[in-house]
């Protein structure tokens, strides 16, 4: 026999793919153990040494006492190979071969599944540690929502669409953060969800209760992102007002942010009680399935994109061409809050969830991408929360206002409050003497120069009648003017029941 023919036979197992037919994988290990085999009669193995040695699945070559042999990862027995990794063998000081292991732990590295499944339960403590953190995030962001819903309620001068949408935004993300932590706290504490992949559920295992549990998280998440695109719709369509003419009714954005989610979700849950009757519903046992809901989702995302990218454009060109200086700061916060949460929202699924999603990535950078998306999800709403309530300069006005009701008789009011609440839409006016407007008005340098020859108009007017204590009212009378932007950053109910009194 010819010397090179076992080492010619022996490069098949890093070759060769592995087979669907036993008889030619059985045919092929018979052939690679007589390759194996042969190698002690062509070469001289010194004494003391480990011998050529075949575990079923590779030829090991001959080694020294106390060293350890390396080599790839063979191919033709193993389904999905990793050709770059390794495999290795110990030979012990006494010169037999180290089987401890098992070949499926040998070999571990080498097979594509099993080797992520051990990745997988290495990552399990971290991802067990994550969910006890992401429910913290779930309860603090609860507690935001419920304050920030609280506040809208409790300050009626703050009823209006633009923040019954907030309330609503804010109500669909604290039932959200609900059902995620009852989740997240069963799977901690309770383990009562089960959450098996086996499709063969009976009928008598049918669990009504966590079946509804499951379909009120589904329709929570998917109302919460449809309220994100009604925020960013409301914006639009104000900006483009005299493109989009007419009223817009809260009826019909109520009928859109909870009805649209759910028919989705219900259609969603029919066919899963048809092609899909798993436990709980939490897996599929059909993929495309999840599909009827990130279609819709997906949607919704690139309706956000379209609204961030035209409110950005407009943005640009009214700061550009806008004369009204004075409505620039919070028709600059609001556009900028709206963007924030538009991308942050909208943005963060349309990547995580149907782009990683459909590209389909190996199952360890899922994990690492779920325990990111967790943390995502568990802090989003505080965010939320504090840009549109609790960094809202209008919130902030109504507490002072509310603050001074509660007091009673405290500090005299300017007579100019109301006419500075008016124009002067980038400050808070606490109520100051008469007298001291002209110098609030030097402070202001966003105020436009008609609006400030106005105001210190009448603020001379006012000083005269102090000083000469004759005429105790204005000598003319002044209107009010309002910026084209100013309903974006106070309540249009509010100030026609001012404007009344």
């Amino acid at each position: 026999m010819d010397v090179s023919q076992p080492f010619e036979v022996l490069k098949q197992q890093f070759l060769l793919n592995v087979s669907t037919d036993p008889k030619v994988n059985s045919r092929r290990a018979r052939a690679f153990f007589r390759a194996c085999r042969d190698l002690r009669s062509f070469v001289e193995v010194p004494e003391g040494h480990c011998p050529f040695y075949f575990d079923n699945i590779a030829c090991w070559n001959a080694t020294a006492p106390g060293e350890t042999v390396v080599m790839p990862c063979v191919t033709w027995v193993i389904n999905n190979p990793i050709r770059e990794h390794t495999v290795s063998l110990r030979c012990l000081p006494n010169g037999t071969w180290d089987n401890s292991e098992s070949l499926t732990e040998k070999y571990a590295y080498c097979d594509k599944g099993a080797y992520e499944e051990m990745r997988m339960e290495s990552l399990l403590p971290i991802a067990y540690n994550i969910r006890i953190a992401a429910l913290f995030g779930y309860l603090l962001s609860a507690l935001c929502l419920t304050l920030a819903m609280f506040l809208f309620v409790w300050l009626k001068k703050l009823h209006c669409l633009r923040n019954r949408i907030h309330f609503n935004l804010f109500l669909a993300l604290l039932l959200r953060m609900l059902t995620c932590s009852i989740e997240v706290a069963d799977y901690i504490f309770f383990n009562v969800i089960e959450r098996s992949e086996r499709c063969d559920v009976s009928i008598s295992d049918l669990n009504f209760w966590c079946k509804a549990f499951s379909f009120l998280w589904n329709y929570s998440i998917f109302a919460s992102y449809v309220w994100i695109s009604i925020e960013g719709y409301y914006l639009f369509s104000i900006i483009y007002r005299s493109v989009f003419n007419g009223d817009i009714s809260c009826k019909r954005f109520m009928l859109t942010g909870w009805g649209i989610p759910l028919v989705f979700v219900s259609i969603w849950a029919f066919f899963m009680q048809l092609y899909s009757n798993s436990p709980c519903w939490i897996h599929s046992c059909n993929p495309n399935l999840v599909w009827l809901l990130k279609t819709p989702l997906g949607l919704f995302a690139m309706a956000n994109f379209f609204f961030t990218i035209s409110l950005f454009c407009q943005l640009y060109k009214k700061l550009c061409l806008d004369d009204h200086l004075d409505g620039r700061y919070k028709y600059t916060k609001l556009l900028k809050s709206t963007i924030c949460v538009l991308l942050s929202m909208g943005g963060a699924y349309f990547v995580i969830d149907i782009v990683v999603f459909a590209t389909s990535p190996d199952v360890v950078t899922n994990m690492h991408i779920h325990m990111f998306y967790v943390i995502y999800n568990s802090l989003i709403s505080i965010l939320i929360a504090y840009l549109f309530c609790f960094n809202n300069s209008e919130i902030k006005q109504a507490l002072q206002s509310k603050r001074r009701e509660e007091k009673g008789s405290g500090a005299p009011t300017c007579a100019h409050t109301h006419l500075l609440e008016r124009l002067v839409v980038g400050s808070a006016y606490n109520g100051c003497a008469e007298c001291q407007v002209e110098m609030k008005l030097m402070e202001m340098n966003e105020v436009s120069p008609t609006i400030s020859a106005m105001l210190a108009s009448a603020c001379e007017t006012v000083c005269t009648t102090v000083e000469n204590s004759a005429h105790n009212t204005f000598t003319k009378p002044i209107s009010v003017l309002r910026p084209r932007v100013s309903h974006l950053s106070y309540c249009r109910e509010a100030e026609e029941e001012d404007l009344e009194v």
